[in-house]
């Protein structure tokens, strides 16, 4: 109950109030997650906006998640990336008030060592030329161009990044768990996670979104040392924006 009040109470749910917000990119049960969700979150705090999925055109002052979860391996994934790239550069001249682009913890890549949280500026191995590697690298390509639109552009665009084994152990039940589900339900927090960073997140900066921490268990079990960590994502900079 105490966790449901602190994601209920949340004062960014007002500044969405009124707004127009677009779902653009990439088609995933995460994408489809936010747009049955981000409405009915709103209505149980009273507050209304309009959630448009894949719009023709952006408009002054709309909120933009644009989804990259690039998962296609050889031709379909760059083909993806391709399209990615041409959604990002509609923001060029465009007037919206402030874009987050959503990938995953993939585009870390492989790393070694003790098994801990992952920060933000923590990159592993990837390689163009694995197969199993392709969308991760092609996140990554996508991560840049958001990342050169804020700084070189001025866009308020922010980058952010959702744990694989979190989506991958919900997928099936992501959309029942989260509308008939108490407020502070994993698919909510990670919802409301990434409207902060939308909102309050500093342009070209990335911040990992909440997770399930039973998702990572029996990886955890059954790992040899020798093999590459856990992708378990680092929240303290996401929770330094929800304190202010």
């Amino acid at each position: 109950m105490a966790e449901e009040k602190r994601y209920a109470d949340s004062p960014v749910w007002k500044e969405l109030s009124g707004r127009r917000i677009l779902l653009m990119g990439v088609k995933s049960s995460l994408k489809q997650s936010f747009l049955q969700n981000l409405s009915h979150m709103g209505t149980q705090m009273g507050w209304e906006f309009q959630v448009q999925e894949d719009p023709k055109e952006i408009r002054k002052g709309d909120l933009i998640f644009i989804f990259g979860l690039v998962r296609e391996k050889r031709y379909a994934s760059w083909k993806e990336l391709r399209s990615l790239l041409e959604t990002l550069r509609l923001l060029e001249g465009s007037e919206f008030e402030a874009a987050a682009f959503i990938t995953g913890t993939e585009v870390y890549g492989r790393l070694y060592g003790k098994e801990r949280t992952i920060r933000e500026d923590e990159m592993g191995y990837v390689s163009h030329l694995l197969e199993e590697d392709t969308g991760s690298f092609c996140m990554r390509m996508a991560e840049n161009l958001a990342g050169r639109l804020a700084r070189e552009k001025n866009l308020p665009v922010k980058i952010l990044r959702t744990a694989r084994t979190w989506e991958d152990t919900v997928s099936d039940t992501v959309l029942a768990e989260g509308v008939a589900g108490d407020f502070g339900s994993h698919i909510q927090q990670l919802i409301q996670g990434a409207v902060l960073a939308l909102l309050w997140g500093k342009p070209g900066q990335a911040y990992n979104l909440p997770w399930e921490e039973t998702s990572f268990e029996e990886n955890s079990q059954n790992r040899s040392p020798l093999s590459p960590i856990p992708l378990k994502p680092d929240t303290e900079k996401l929770e330094q924006l929800r304190k202010g």
